[in-house]
């Protein structure tokens, strides 16, 4: 998860197993792609390959979405629950 998230902050288009916590974090053709076999993990290099796909947005949906795992983002969002579980008292 966390390499992926990484990757994402660069710019990388993340192509990983569609398995497990990456499915939470990649939305596939929006911020990279998912593959669930051989075969669509060759059709998706391929496609990579020969440019088939827009990188440039691809790329930017993926950096974008990977601020929402910063270390910022996740101290916002635990002070919004600690708040909300105080207030209850």
């Amino acid at each position: 998860g966390i390499t992926t998230v990484e990757a994402m902050a660069s710019g990388c288009i993340p192509v990983v197993i569609n398995m497990g916590g990456q499915t939470e974090i990649i939305k596939d053709g929006f911020n990279g792609f998912l593959f669930g076999s051989w075969e669509q993990l060759r059709v998706l290099t391929l496609k990579i390959c020969k440019n088939e796909i827009d990188y440039s947005t691809v790329s930017r949906n993926a950096v974008l979405d990977a601020e929402k795992f910063s270390s910022l983002c996740f101290e916002k969002k635990l002070l919004e629950i600690i708040r909300e579980e105080v207030t209850k008292f």
